[in-house]
């Protein structure tokens, strides 16, 4: 299994116990994969997922948080590719979502969806900031395989969105970055110690385990090539000194 879906498969087992934390968690699903779809004079909430795993973190949250039993839908874009919705059907329900987590929706529909924004985000004490990495990360990110490269990111399609995921990074003294790439804001990891200690933070612990492993063994690689590396420089001057030495002898 690649390294990116044993993470994504053990994080989308990890439902915290806090009901606060829940609700952090379901804010980052809600903020960057919800929609709210307009039908004559309904609207409902819809979180578009592209597999069944993050779809049914979604359903577990949102039946804890808020005691709702959303609906799970499938509906493939091609032959290769389909996306899961989950959906809130009644605007009451709907309502009290985004009343509760601070949300509301635009007043102008955009082809039939209306966009989710912030109408304030209170980060208190009791904001988990974890739970709301992890969700996000559930949605949007990505983790390269360790015996290849160090790289994690979350992308997002609002610059707002990604600045205030880079804040939370910083909180934690994670070292990243942003870049503008394929239309999307990408908040990025590229140090090794960093893309540990926000695997860790997120609840990781197999994965973590299998990235350590990795990393160890890198590490250890690097030492023993600088080794060697410095040995043969050595060599090479010692043999070069010995050529020149045998050349003034016999010069002489």
């Amino acid at each position: 299994m690649l390294f990116f879906y044993r993470v994504k498969n053990e994080l989308a087992r990890i439902i915290p116990r806090d009901i606060s934390e829940q609700k952090d968690e379901l804010l980052a699903f809600i903020k960057l994969k919800g929609n709210i779809i307009k039908s004559g004079q309904k609207k409902k909430l819809v979180i578009i997922l592209e597999d069944p795993t993050t779809a049914r973190t979604a359903y577990n949250l949102i039946k804890r948080v808020f005691k709702i039993y959303p609906s799970v839908e499938k509906e493939n874009l091609s032959n290769t590719k389909k996306h899961y919705k989950v959906k809130i059907p009644f605007l009451k329900e709907t309502e009290r979502i985004l009343k509760e987590l601070n949300l509301g929706w635009g007043s102008e529909p955009i082809q039939q969806k209306q966009y989710i924004g912030e109408k304030r985000l209170n980060l208190n004490k009791n904001f988990s900031k974890d739970s709301y990495l992890r969700g996000a990360f559930l949605v949007n990110g990505f983790v390269n395989d360790p015996e290849k490269m160090y790289h994690l990111e979350i992308s997002t399609n609002n610059e707002g969105e990604a600045n205030f995921i880079r804040t939370l990074f910083d909180y934690y003294d994670l070292n990243s970055r942003i870049s503008f790439w394929k239309k999307r804001w990408v908040v990025y990891l590229k140090r090794g110690d960093s893309i540990f200690e926000f695997l860790r933070l997120i609840g990781l612990q197999n994965a973590l385990l299998y990235f350590q492993d990795i990393r160890a063994r890198k590490d250890v690689l690097n030492i023993v090539n600088r080794l060697v590396n410095c040995e043969t420089a050595n060599l090479d001057k010692i043999v070069l000194s010995a050529a020149n030495f045998t050349k003034i002898i016999i010069s002489s």
